[in-house]
């Protein structure tokens, strides 16, 4: 009896250290997947865009939904009607990280806010992107825009990442924070 509630207590032990290495790793799954969902409804709505050769607008709606519309042309007037909406796992939001990089994924913006696209005579903030038939992304004004959506867990910096988009060619590059000696820098992923 003694042997086996030592036994017992060396598994209880165990597993706790294991509950305590395990936490920061499903953070950061969590914040991958975050940004995954960002990067595939990107890429879904631009292949919708380019597959039926119709104009699709995304709008980022804080704090976690993106909502993709189709466009329509009647009589010459472009309108839109819903075709899915998606949100992001629960425990993440279009929020800005604490520390931020000085400098922004790819260059894109000025990191005051978490959705933040440029915008034709602007200086951005946009948060409506229409996904044309040739693959370029515009704005609400039918500009190119670039930009970069910023995605993470509230309070933990650990776990700050970003899309950002090339509104020329439609690319979208998902990014980390990385802790250097000169202070933390966006990395691509």
């Amino acid at each position: 009896m003694v042997e086996a509630c030592i036994v017992m207590g060396i598994l209880m032990v165990l597993a706790t250290g294991a509950v305590v290495l395990i936490q920061p790793s499903l953070r950061r799954a969590r914040s991958d997947a975050g940004v995954a969902y960002v990067i595939n409804q990107i890429r879904n709505a631009r292949q919708h865009a380019i597959a039926e050769r119709r104009v699709y607008e995304l709008d980022f709606v804080a704090p976690r939904t993106m909502n993709l519309q189709q466009g329509n042309n009647v009589n010459g007037n472009l309108t839109f009607s819903a075709s899915g909406s998606l949100d992001l796992p629960v425990v993440m939001q279009f929020q800005l990280p604490n520390a931020k990089p000085a400098t922004p994924p790819d260059g894109f913006g000025a990191q005051s806010s978490a959705i933040d696209f440029t915008v034709t005579g602007g200086n951005g903030g946009g948060a409506s992107l229409y996904f044309q038939p040739d693959g370029t992304v515009m704005d609400a004004q039918n500009g190119l825009t670039n930009g970069v959506v910023y995605v993470s867990q509230t309070g933990d910096a650990d776990t700050s990442r970003a899309v950002s988009l090339f509104g020329g060619t439609g690319r979208a590059k998902a990014w980390r924070i990385n802790q250097a000696a000169n202070g933390p820098q966006w990395v691509q992923e």
